[in-house]
């Protein structure tokens, strides 16, 4: 080697390693997803600027992680690296790898659950159990994601974490217990379990004589089984004259599949919404574009179950975007949802932001809501009625004079912020994670507590836009021609390269 290649050889190494040593200092990738999928949202470099101690993240994995958990995990180490590019001070980022017996002695020390997945090894299947968890360790508190590839949005996991861990006081919300409701907290887990990431959930049961304490940021009454009393009503509206925010989710008619028959109920809270020009009415909205269920039919002595759409649990996918809450929210699937008439004289500031689709219909005594119930399209005469509210302002009670035990906390009226629901089961237990039903409320909850960080990193997931084809054959053209253009390209292209390289050999 010659002295001049060996100096161009040094000089290539210098090159290199300063090179990658400015990569390391000053890390930075180009994300062209829609949502910055890949890249850290301004929210989460607010939380992690807030950071007043260092932050410890632990990975711990097994080795040799099969598909398709592993990609899931590459995921969710990229979107660490990305918190560590930006904090490199506050973050220190370990993943621990190793033999399965130190692998399994960490995680237990950490409380990480081991996953048995199928994995194919020497061209047959087998079982392996794996751990891909992490804990996340911040002064004296410990959080543990128990397993990776369950986080479908990593980055809203981890910021809402450390949000978590990095604030001295949640804030606090109660799920109201009244009207012999069966949907209290232990019968909204999930939606309990879900809030609880980031607040202070209590179920609050109303009790004659006495308020709901002003602790609360929020309060949500979901689905009451019978009439409101006059203490339960005047509590909850005490409650938001207070100024606070009020999620009211109402089933003014219940229905039955099974027999096809459906009955309206007396909530007490009617003429409280109607004294504030909302009329919660009992006509029951049925729609074309409907959730799908599952239906077995005894054929022959066998039973299949085939999937039918049931006009009465209507999908919804038109919202009001302006709408910080409906961001990411794609569908919400509701359970026989009513009609709500709106007053537009009302002082009230009365914005829907959820409607059924441009062929709906209205179902009125006596209800048949059979699934074999058979349908005309003029059945379907009315279009985008709106099924969810928020309303902000000064509301007025409909009680003409105080209660006995509220002498001396008798308001008239009081500003605050109310959410209406034309719908309670949609967040029952059965139905919340049917469509984006979770999301929403999340979503909404968020936005009252003015968390719009949350909000922003809940919205942060892969969105797809298939193509909408009205004619099936033009779908089928399409089809063939996005399988056979890429090889029939390539093969063009080859074709042009060969005759234009013989060119070259001839001249």
């Amino acid at each position: 080697m010659s002295r001049r290649q060996l100096i161009n050889l040094i000089s290539v190494l210098i090159i290199v390693i300063f090179a990658n040593l400015f990569a390391a200092r000053y890390y930075y990738k180009l994300d062209l997803t829609e949502n910055k999928i890949y890249s850290i949202s301004n929210a989460t470099k607010k939380t992690l600027q807030t950071l007043k101690y260092p932050l410890h993240i632990k990975v711990i994995m097994s080795e040799d992680i099969p598909s398709p958990y592993n990609s899931k995990v590459r995921f969710f180490l990229d979107i660490l690296e990305e918190y560590k590019a930006f904090q490199t001070d506050k973050i220190k980022l370990e993943i621990i790898q190793g033999a399965p017996i130190e692998i399994e002695k960490v995680a237990n020390l950490y409380g990480i659950p081991p996953v048995q997945v199928n994995a194919i090894e020497s061209d047959s299947l087998q079982i392996k159990k794996i751990y891909m968890g992490a804990v996340i360790i911040y002064g004296d508190k410990t959080e543990t994601i128990p397993v990776i590839a369950n986080v479908n949005i990593p980055e809203y996991e981890l910021t809402s974490l450390i949000k978590q861990m990095n604030t001295d006081k949640k804030k606090a919300i109660a799920i109201i217990d009244a009207g012999k409701s069966a949907t209290n907290i232990n019968t909204l887990r999930t939606i309990a379990q879900s809030l609880s990431k980031n607040y202070e959930i209590e179920n609050v049961k109303i009790e004659k004589g006495k308020l709901i304490d002003k602790k609360f940021d929020a309060a949500l009454l979901i689905s009451p089984i019978e009439k409101l009393k006059p203490f339960e009503q005047y509590a909850i509206q005490e409650f938001l004259f207070s100024g606070k925010n009020l999620i009211l989710a109402l089933d003014k008619v219940d229905g039955d599949i099974q027999s096809g028959y459906a009955f309206k109920k007396d909530l007490g809270i009617e003429k409280f919404l109607e004294k504030n020009g909302i009329k919660l009415t009992d006509k029951l909205i049925y729609d074309a574009n409907a959730t799908l269920i599952n239906i077995s039919r005894n054929v022959g002595g066998f039973y299949i179950t085939t999937a039918v759409k049931y006009p009465f649990f209507p999908e919804i996918i038109n919202f009001d975007r302006e709408d910080l809450f409906t961001k990411g929210v794609t569908s919400v699937n509701m359970i026989y949802p009513t009609l709500v008439e709106i007053d537009n004289k009302s002082a009230l500031k009365i914005k829907p932001f959820m409607f059924t689709s441009e062929f709906t219909g209205i179902e009125t005594e006596p209800y048949n809501v059979a699934l074999d119930k058979e349908y005309n399209k003029s059945d379907f005469n009315k279009q985008k009625l709106p099924v969810g509210f928020y309303i902000e302002g000064k509301f007025k009670t409909d009680f003409t004079k105080p209660l006995e035990e509220y002498k001396d906390t008798f308001k008239k009226e009081g500003n605050g912020k109310l959410i209406l629901f034309a719908d309670g089961e949609m967040f029952k237990d059965d139905y919340i994670t049917s469509g984006d039903n979770l999301k929403l409320i999340n979503n909404i909850i968020d936005y009252l507590m003015a968390d719009n960080e949350l909000l922003e990193l809940r919205g942060k997931t892969v969105k797809y836009h298939p193509i909408k084809l009205k004619n099936p054959e033009s779908a089928i053209y399409l089809k063939y021609f996005i399988l056979l253009f890429p090889p029939v390209l390539v093969v063009i292209i080859g074709i042009i390269i060969i005759k234009l390289s013989r060119r070259r050999v001839r001249l």
